[in-house]
C-alpha cells in the first residue's frame, strides 16, 4: 500500500455489540475485501473502513437472509477511491460466464457472508469514481437467566 501511496482510514463506533460471526470467517471476509480494495484503489487513493450498529425498524427479506424488526445489527462499510463495474449478476446469483479473479473472490466472500446470516451489497459510483462494499450481520444475542436460589433443608 505504501508503494502505491494508498491511505487507509477507519472510523469505528465505540462499544459495538458482538456479531454472530466467528472470528475465522470474519477475518477471511475482511482480509479478502482489503485485498480486493488494494487492487482496485487508484494510486494515491484511499480506503476507508466504517463500522456502526443499528436497530432495524422494519423486517427486511432478501434472497440471502431475513433481518427481523427491532433486532440489533452491525454494518461494516468499506469505501474505495476506484471504480470497477462488476457483472450485473453479482447481486442476483452465481455467475456462469468468465469473470476476473477479483470478481470471483468477491463472489466467494459473498457466499461466506450468506452462510453466516449476513447481507453483502456492492455499490459503484462511476461519476465520483467510488466503490462501496457493505456487509451487515446480526449481533449476538445472549439472554441472561437468573435463578432464585432455593434452600431446602
Amino acid at each position: 500500500m505504501e508503494g502505491r501511496g494508498i491511505r487507509l482510514s477507519k472510523k469505528y463506533e465505540k462499544d459495538l455489540p458482538e456479531t454472530i460471526v466467528h472470528e475465522e470467517p470474519l477475518r477471511y471476509i475482511l482480509n479478502s475485501i482489503l485485498e480486493y480494495g488494494v487492487n482496485l484503489v487508484t494510486p494515491n487513493g484511499c480506503m476507508e473502513f466504517l463500522t456502526k450498529s443499528f436497530i432495524l425498524h422494519r423486517e427486511v427479506s432478501t434472497g440471502q437472509a431475513v433481518f427481523k424488526r427491532d433486532e440489533h445489527y452491525i454494518e461494516i462499510k468499506v469505501f474505495f477511491t476506484g471504480y470497477k463495474k462488476l457483472s450485473e449478476q453479482f447481486e442476483e446469483g452465481p455467475v456462469i460466464h468468465k469473470e476476473e479473479p477479483l470478481d470471483l473472490m468477491l463472489l466467494l466472500v459473498r457466499e461466506v457472508v450468506r452462510n453466516n446470516r449476513g447481507i453483502m451489497k456492492f455499490e459503484t459510483d462511476e461519476r465520483k469514481g467510488k466503490t462501496i462494499i457493505s456487509i451487515r450481520f446480526p449481533t449476538e444475542r445472549r439472554e441472561i437467566v437468573h435463578y432464585q436460589p432455593s434452600i431446602n433443608l
